[in-house]
């Protein structure tokens, strides 16, 4: 029998689309995120935008009907059936694609955004930004979400007993993190150029009143850069220069 992939969340299947299930933190987060990132990344039915990860197509839904024209790849195929299903359900025409995120069948410059929703921390972060790159047009905007500690971090302090076993199960499976400095890091290396940057805290004192109380639902989360448990990045491809451009398509131009 196959090991879920909990980086994926191939466990938690359809409970994806439950606000107040598995994911019910990135419910919260997802939304605050994309505001972040439209204050920048201007969307309409032309703006082509894939996300690079899409699991099961929360966070792409919401590109969706924020007006782009969306696309989303996933290395799981029962990740990908769900996403589908669900946009379907919708009445959402988003294209999705179960492929390898580090070599995908999409043309080179096709997109004007790619997403990278807690991809680089996962050890193939080199690979990945270089396929970004082979995906974005030139100017092309990369969207960045990633935890810069592990999102249990703030929650440390509370003796193992104080806490539920349902949270206390989670720390079997510690979730990765990036602090921000080596994501910008890595964007360098790549010729990405960060033009953005943002966080988000939790509510620490709501949080602890919800998990020590046994509540469901999910803490709440600002919009704040100061000591921020959740960063956005925003970096752009850089245009093509003339030199580049002539000795791309010559004096005469690209071809029809």
């Amino acid at each position: 029998m196959a090991t879920p992939n909990l980086h994926r969340g191939e466990e938690i299947g359809d409970a994806w689309w439950d606000p107040r299930g598995p994911a019910r933190l990135l419910h919260r987060i997802y939304p605050l995120a994309l505001q972040f990132f439209q204050e920048t990344i201007p969307l309409d039915g032309a703006v082509r935008v894939l996300n690079l990860g899409a699991r099961a197509g929360v966070f792409t839904e919401l590109w969706k009907t924020a007006g782009a024209k969306t696309y989303g790849c996933d290395p799981s195929g029962d990740l990908i059936a769900i996403a589908k299903r669900h946009a379907q359900e919708q009445g959402l025409f988003i294209t999705y694609v179960q492929s390898q995120l580090v070599k995908t069948p999409f043309e080179d410059a096709f997109f004007d955004v790619v997403v990278l929703d807690r991809e680089l921390s996962g050890g193939a972060a080199r690979s990945l930004l270089s396929e970004t790159q082979r995906l974005l047009k030139p100017g092309g905007r990369l969207a960045v979400l990633e935890y810069g500690k592990p999102w249990n971090a703030p929650l440390m302090g509370f003796a193992a007993g104080e806490l539920p076993a349902r949270v206390r199960s989670l720390w079997s499976h510690p979730p990765r993190a990036l602090p921000a400095e080596q994501a910008e890091a890595l964007l360098a290396d790549q010729k990405l150029k960060v033009c953005g940057r943002g966080g988000m805290s939790l509510d620490l004192g709501a949080l602890a009143k919800r998990i020590t109380g046994g509540a469901n639902n999910g803490p709440v989360i600002t919009l704040d850069c100061a000591g921020s448990l959740v960063y956005m990045l925003i970096a752009e491809k850089p245009r093509m220069s003339a030199a580049d451009f002539l000795a791309r398509h010559g004096e005469e131009g690209p071809q029809p």
